[in-house]
């Protein structure tokens, strides 16, 4: 749990597509869970990594999209800056990620560090909290073209993922926390759906794959809640016939010590 207070809650996502899945039923989760005043913002570039993040940062380039969840509606902005995004709001919480394919690629987080420097130095709130999205590894039949580099294994695609995510990120003690939605995806994935939950083999299905994602972000915010409190949101059948199990996929992966 990071948060305590539900009163309200104002959270950039500083991303890719992997974000864009993660954020999708976030809004109408965390109403239902009673968060009064909410204000969520997804700032990405598809197939965004550190690298170009970091590039983006020192050479303030547009062309993020960038797209803003509201009580009074959702908007869509091109060609934002990551200056100009972070710029808007005193933010409660930021995230970040790596770009799926390098996720377990230790090399590829030489940036982190500085764009997390960049971050604190430059978020209207100096009590921000930063939070890390652990990403998923690739169905076991992907045709994702960096699935080789993990020899198109899933498991040491996780494995990877997990050790690089303890060997890069938690050793910075900027992170508040990690966003278990590698460990929440596959928990589900030994369920009785199997592998079955992304809709290209590396991105999430619309329905149970993003639903569990956003239910994964609003377990590690807030801690446990029933989802049956989840009772305004307009469902997919399949999200509503699999409560049970993406209940206990989301828990236990929050509830994990990897």
């Amino acid at each position: 749990m990071i948060l305590t207070k539900k009163d309200s809650l104002s959270l950039l996502c500083i991303g890719n597509s992997f974000s864009d899945d993660a954020v999708d039923y976030l809004f109408p989760i965390l109403k239902d869970h009673g968060v009064k005043e909410l204000h969520i913002g997804n700032l990405y570039i598809g197939g965004c990594s550190l690298e170009r993040h970091y590039k983006n940062i020192k050479e303030n380039i547009p062309d993020y999209s960038y797209r803003v969840y509201r009580y009074d509606g959702l908007d869509d902005h091109p060609n934002y800056t990551l200056e100009k995004a972070l710029m808007e709001r005193k933010w409660d919480i930021l995230t970040l990620q790596q770009y799926s394919g390098h996720s377990g690629i230790p090399d590829t987080y030489a940036d982190l560090d500085k764009i997390v420097t960049y971050l604190r130095a430059h978020c209207p709130n100096p009590d921000f909290k930063l939070l890390w999205q652990m990403t998923w590894a690739y169905q076991a039949d992907s045709t994702h073209w960096d699935f080789p580099l993990y020899h198109n294994s899933q498991k040491q695609m996780l494995e990877a993922i997990i050790k690089t995510v303890k060997e890069k990120v938690m050793t910075n003690k900027e992170f508040a926390g990690v966003i278990p939605s590698a460990l929440a995806v596959q928990n589900l994935r030994a369920s009785r759906l199997g592998d079955t939950i992304t809709r290209d083999g590396f991105h999430m299905s619309f329905d149970v794959g993003r639903f569990l994602i956003s239910l994964t972000w609003a377990y590690t915010l807030y801690g446990y809640f029933p989802i049956s409190e989840i009772k305004t949101a307009a469902l997919p059948d399949k999200v509503k016939a699999n409560f049970d199990i993406i209940e206990k996929a989301a828990k236990e992966a929050v509830e994990a010590k990897f």
